[in-house]
């Protein structure tokens, strides 16, 4: 083979990785907003109904339960769709960590005949190239464990792996959300 042509084949392959890495080359954005975390417990009414209250900080280790809730506006700099998987709201705190697989607050079916709104488990979410998306994401945590552990939290993180497209990029996407520093 000629050199003229051994040197067209590199070229060619050169331009076409050059491309390719151009294409992938871009961010991942999340800005989280209307972050709520909140304590809530159950009580007996003085006519025998249950109601719920939502407590005070200083009260907050009488919780039964924590909801918690969450808006993101994600965006895909890059040329080529974004997955991100296994999406996971993660709690760090004093004694350990709690995972969350948080419900789609934005995908929810009304049941028929004005039933519940039924919130489905977001398990993945696609990016398209260049574009804003907007998730809200929101659960309750009711395991005994749980509350206990969250009433020591330091840190939220939205945590989400996707696929790995080159060697600097990390298969695991993690944004903080919320963190606070205790006094």
């Amino acid at each position: 083979m000629s050199p003229e042509v051994v040197a067209a084949l590199f070229g060619v392959l050169g331009g076409v990785l050059i491309e390719r890495v151009a294409r992938s080359w871009g961010w991942l954005w999340c800005e989280p907003s209307e972050w709520k975390l909140e304590f809530w417990t159950q009580y007996l009414d003085e006519q025998g109904y249950e109601r719920q209250k939502l407590l005070p900080p200083e009260e907050e280790d009488r919780a039964q339960w924590v909801t918690y809730s969450v808006h993101l506006d994600l965006f895909n700099g890059k040329e080529i769709p974004v997955g991100l998987r296994d999406i996971s709201i993660v709690f760090s705190c004093d004694d350990g960590e709690v995972v969350s697989k948080p419900l789609s607050t934005t995908g929810g079916v009304q049941r028929p005949y004005g039933g519940p709104v039924d919130y489905p488990v977001m398990r993945i979410i696609n990016l398209l190239p260049r574009q804003w998306d907007f998730v809200a994401l929101h659960n309750d945590l009711r395991g005994p464990e749980d509350v206990r552990l969250l009433l020591g939290w330091q840190k939220v993180e939205f945590v989400g792996q996707r696929q790995r497209r080159g060697p600097l990029e990390r298969k695991t996407y993690r944004k903080l959300i919320a963190s606070r520093v205790l006094a």
